[in-house]
């Protein structure tokens, strides 16, 4: 059986378009039709085309093969292949010929083999040059309609398409960036910062730390200063910019000024943050700082240029010899978070209700740091009792599980698959990939298949096996979850015996609060804290004497205690 049809899809082709549309390969709808990008993927594309003022016979619809991967679409299924080769020297033929102003890739094929570039989710928005032509990748129409949430994105995506078929040059941004500066180019550039009306700030740290690398500052998009935190000069600078009367512009600032905090740093004046604007303004949409930067912004992708090199630890920071590339990083971020609030700034001019959302939400933001700096005091002789009892019912958990299994079981172990769906004779369950997965919605699914399994049968001994197939199903999730009770709720303190959180009050579409760990990576989600009543064993009790009273002194039942952390 081939892996290819043989039905011929041909590209089709507007011999004046300026843009080029690239997908990877015709589906069945297509292949029925003979033409590209008709169904449900054509409709989406053809839909959202028309909205920017293009209709289908204005543009060129290509694909790298113009033949179908059977039996289910997979691109995969074309590689090596002879078509595939054919369809590609068909493809840059077409390009040649055509010169359009833009390029269109669809998906993370095209993207690659157009642009040379991976990841369809970073470049996505980005202009990027194939050669002396204009690329703006964006996801496949297929993929939007898979996941709706999608949509507003690929819209976004090509509307700033169409729009740029209107002229061939990339116009990328032009930027300044200093890097380091020493001595008198240091006292320079503290002056102008601190004398701007407003400046654009953000700190890079090595990860899961309180040590800060460096800080950039932007009086604009076209100037990005990156100074060197680790350098006492460098402090004194940074230190006396914060302080200035400039309004301060942050991207989740809740981060950076936490961090700024707790090396000793005062901001004054933290007037906007980006992050906050764009809840204001489309809180359905992402809120990451490449996301604004794609949709409001010329700048290409650069989150993994400089940043991706930082390690994890102070140690192996300091042994580098080249730290340009993440001051280089750190100087984009702020000339990139500059442009995003002037363009910010003059949507909510226009829209009066976001206004009042971010005015509110940038309030609010003072008394997130505070909750956040302060922490939650934790009783540490409680914590160490509801561990014991946690860990004692991991342990019988974990010895019933061993012996239906009749061997040492890991629940995380990549061996679970062997036991699951070789040596119990489960369906294999897999990921979006296809891979085989043992994650939490296969284990579900398996507990449901074996209560099917337990219902359809009557004879004692294929009852007996199905209740020992679900009991080991159920265990392995039960386990799991006790693991990652201990794992995200039993850490150490900090040395002041509190447990801290990041607060984000503009994280959720809805405008509630959100939390996280805190910004040093130490602490918890406080907001998912259990609750639940807890079993204490006898044998606990008997080690450890907790008795909780009530306000007459009544001793309540010490059979049972609750989870969760105590706050003061």
């Amino acid at each position: 059986m081939t892996n290819i049809g043989t039905i011929r899809v041909p590209n089709e082709v507007s011999p004046r378009s300026k843009i080029l549309i690239v997908g990877e390969a015709p589906g069945s709808e297509e292949e029925s039709q003979r033409k590209p990008f008709v169904g449900i993927s054509g409709d989406i594309l053809i839909s959202v085309l028309g909205r920017a003022g293009v209709s289908r016979s204005e543009v060129t619809l290509a694909n790298l093969c113009q033949y179908r991967p059977l039996p289910d679409n997979k691109f995969e299924r074309l590689l090596g292949s002879k078509q595939l080769d054919e369809g590609k020297a068909e493809l840059y033929a077409l390009i040649h010929e055509l010169k359009p102003n833009i390029i269109i890739p669809l998906g993370n094929n095209p993207l690659q083999c157009i642009t040379g570039k991976q990841s369809i989710s970073r470049w996505r928005g980005s202009i990027i040059l194939a050669g002396n032509i204009k690329c703006i990748p964006t996801y496949h129409p297929a993929a939007v309609a898979r996941d709706r949430s999608l949509y507003p994105i690929f819209d976004l995506d090509i509307r700033r398409a169409v729009e740029d078929s209107k002229f061939p040059e990339p116009k990328l941004p032009e930027r300044k960036y200093v890097l380091n500066p020493q001595g008198m180019e240091l006292e320079e550039y503290v002056q102008l910062l601190s004398d701007s009306d407003r400046i654009a700030v953000d700190i890079e740290t090595i990860r899961r730390s309180r040590h800060i690398l460096c800080v950039g500052f932007a009086p604009h998009s076209k100037l990005g200063v990156s100074i060197n935190a680790e350098d006492v000069y460098g402090q004194l600078a940074i230190r006396r910019i914060l302080e200035s009367p400039a309004k301060k512009i942050f991207h989740f600032g809740s981060f950076d000024t936490a961090q700024l905090k707790l090396n000793g740093y005062n901001v004054e004046n933290y007037w906007w943050d980006t992050l906050v604007a764009q809840h204001a303004l489309n809180p359905e949409l992402p809120r990451a700082l490449d996301f604004l930067c794609s949709i409001y912004t010329r700048q290409p992708y650069y989150k993994k240029e400089g940043r991706g090199e930082i390690p994890g630890d102070v140690k192996s920071w300091g042994l580098k010899e080249d730290k340009l590339g993440l001051f280089k990083y750190n100087a984009t971020d702020v000339c990139v978070t500059a442009e995003i609030q002037k363009e910010q700034e003059l949507e909510l001019e226009e829209d009066q209700l976001a206004r009042g959302v971010f005015d509110f939400e940038m309030e609010e933001l003072e008394m997130t740091l505070d909750i956040s700096m302060t922490g939650m005091l934790r009783d540490e002789e409680r914590k160490m009792f509801i561990h014991k009892a946690i860990a004692t019912k991991r342990d019988e958990r974990q010895y019933i599980l061993n012996g239906l299994s009749e061997e040492l079981v890991n629940v995380r172990s990549p061996k679970l698959k062997t036991l699951l769906y070789e040596k119990l004779g489960l369906p294999t369950r897999r990921n979006r990939n296809g891979g085989v997965t043992t994650d939490e919605d296969a284990i579900v699914s398996l507990i449901g298949y074996c209560k099917d399994g337990l219902n359809s049968v009557s004879r004692p001994d294929a009852v007996l096996n199905w209740k020992v197939k679900l009991a080991i199903c159920q265990l392995i999730l039960e386990i799991r979850g006790i693991r990652q009770l201990i794992s995200n709720y039993m850490k150490p303190t900090n040395d002041d015996g509190r447990v801290r959180s990041t607060y984000k009050c503009a994280a959720t579409e809805t405008g509630r609060w959100s939390a996280e760990k805190f910004v040093d990576g130490t602490g918890i989600n406080s907001q998912t804290v259990p609750r639940e009543a807890l079993d204490i064993p006898e044998e606990i009790k008997e080690d450890i004497n907790v008795i909780d009273e009530d306000e007459d002194g009544d001793s309540e039942d010490e059979g049972l205690v609750e989870s969760g952390s105590s706050t003061e």
